[in-house]
Parts: structure tokens; C-alpha cells; sequence
């Protein structure tokens, strides 16, 4: 009896002793289950945030991202042909998804302020140039990283001395694509042509093609290889201007912002006529609002 009785005491102590031992290893685990969720979880949330930032490095060259745009680019053009003088344009663009009806189309204007030799003696002389408007259709493509677009163009005579301009009104189209389909590698290209329908008697007429090819390469942290030169065509006179050139940029995102600041020197492959730049450097900073 007294061994039985002894028994049931220590079994009795074994309850008291698994008991809260048991309690304090279930709430163990729970911690541990919790920790280990977080865990799990802040790769998760870095995955996405990395995500996000690959996904705004792709998008931050895409003249139809569908977001407002405000862009400061410079082209510091060291010396002209059948002349040597420099000279430089600095633009001011804005760019906005808009949306008619039921689609959906993309504006972007464009204001330059030009330095130009001008004649007789080739002195500098700095104003504003023509301004520039386009508004392209984009079309659905059913692939987020293919942008297709296109519509029509209209230029303005805005210019604040006859030589910083063309003194005509002058309309055509404009055709966008953009392709974006890999995080890596992003290409595509901007045809815009344009002719005038009025304006100065005095001065020649415009009948211009502009093929803009670009390519970018990502390096990662945001760096990135670029190519973008313009491609111009004068029907009018049969002068043409070929750059190439390969350039660096880099892109940074601050909240809703994407900074993307770049420098691409260009020189001259082929050209023909007076006025064409032999070397130029196109430098930027353009800027996309995430969410505008």
C-alpha cells in the first residue's frame, strides 16, 4: 500500500512537472513559428520590393509607359558640319496617359531652347525653338511588356528668332514600340515624319522623317548600358544625319519617383548638308511619377 500509494504521489509529480514543461515548449514552438514566419516573410517582402525596382529599371526608358513623365534632356553638339561651330538644344518634355472614350492614348510635348550659329557671321543666338506635340494610341498587345503606339504629331512655329526655327506649321504621325518582355535586355524604336501645311513663303518647306532606334542593357543597382541616337531624314533638301554612340545611365527610385539620369556620347556615321553635328553628347534627366 504504501509503495502504491508512494507510486500514485510520483506519478502525481510527474503530471505537475509535464505539465507546465509541456506549456512552456508549445508556447517555444509558437514563437518559433512565429519568428520563423517573419522570417520567411522579409525575403518575400524584398523579393517584391526587388521586383518592383527590376520592373521601374525596364520601364524607366519607355516613351509610352503608362505614367505622367517630366524630362530635362541636352544635346551639346561639339561641332556642325561644313563649319566649325558648336552649338546645343535643350528640351523640356512632359508626357501624360490620357484616355478618349474608351482607349487609352499617351500625349508627349516638347519645347526647345536652342544655341545656334546663325548668319551672316555665325554669332550665337539662344531662344526657344518650335514646340512639338504627339498623341499616340496605344494599342493592346496583351503582353504588359510589349508597347505598341501611334497618332498623329503637330509643330508649332514657336520659335523666338527666325533661325532658331522653321516658320511652319507643320503635321505628320508617330509611331512607337517598345519591348520589354525581359528584365534584362529592352529595345525598341520612335518613327515620327512630319510636313508643313503652312507658314512663311520665305523659308523652305519641311518634309522630315526622325527614326530614334534605342537599346538597353541592364548591369544591375540600376546601371544600365544605352544606345538612342536620331536618325533624320530631309526629303526636302536630301540631307540626312546618322549618329551612333553608346552611352551609361542609372536609374534610382525614391517612393513614387523613378529618377533615371544618363549621358550618351553620339558621333556622326554618315551624313550629307550643311548644319549636321559630327559629335555631339546627349545627356538627361528624366523623370517618371509612379501612380500620376
Amino acid at each position: 500500500m504504501t509503495i502504491k500509494i508512494a507510486q500514485r504521489k510520483s506519478g502525481g509529480a510527474a503530471r505537475r512537472f509535464l505539465l507546465p514543461t509541456a506549456r512552456t515548449v508549445f508556447l517555444a514552438c509558437i514563437l518559433m513559428g512565429v519568428q520563423l514566419q517573419a522570417a520567411m516573410a522579409e525575403p518575400e517582402e524584398q523579393g517584391q520590393a526587388e521586383a518592383s525596382d527590376a520592373s521601374a529599371e525596364a520601364q524607366a526608358n519607355n516613351p509610352l509607359a503608362n505614367m505622367k513623365a517630366f524630362n530635362l534632356q541636352n544635346y551639346y553638339i561639339g561641332k556642325l558640319t561644313e563649319s566649325d561651330e558648336d552649338a546645343n538644344q535643350f528640351v523640356v518634355r512632359y508626357a501624360q496617359p490620357i484616355s478618349i472614350g474608351d482607349t487609352s492614348w499617351l500625349m508627349r510635348a516638347s519645347l526647345p531652347i536652342n544655341t545656334f550659329p546663325t548668319p551672316p557671321n555665325g554669332s550665337k543666338e539662344t531662344g526657344l525653338g518650335d514646340f512639338n506635340i504627339f498623341a499616340a494610341y496605344l494599342f493592346d498587345t496583351g503582353n504588359p511588356g510589349i508597347s505598341v503606339g501611334l497618332g498623329p504629331q503637330l509643330t508649332i512655329p514657336t520659335a523666338t528668332d527666325d533661325d532658331l526655327g522653321s516658320e511652319q506649321w507643320s503635321a505628320g504621325l508617330a509611331q512607337v514600340t517598345f519591348v520589354a518582355t525581359s528584365p534584362v535586355f529592352q529595345y525598341g524604336y520612335l518613327l515620327t515624319w512630319q510636313a508643313s501645311f503652312a507658314g512663311e513663303d520665305d523659308r523652305d518647306d519641311v518634309n522630315i522623317a526622325v527614326m530614334q532606334p534605342f537599346a538597353f542593357f541592364q548591369l544591375g543597382d540600376g546601371i544600365y548600358l544605352r544606345a538612342a541616337p536620331l536618325w533624320v531624314y530631309n526629303f526636302e533638301k536630301d540631307y540626312y544625319s546618322v549618329p551612333m554612340g553608346v552611352g551609361i545611365g542609372k536609374v534610382i527610385k525614391k517612393g513614387t519617383t523613378v529618377y533615371n539620369l544618363f549621358i550618351e556620347p553620339q558621333y556622326s556615321v554618315a551624313d550629307d548638308g550643311p548644319g549636321q553635328p559630327q559629335w555631339q553628347i546627349f545627356f538627361a534627366l528624366n523623370m517618371q511619377f509612379l501612380g500620376g
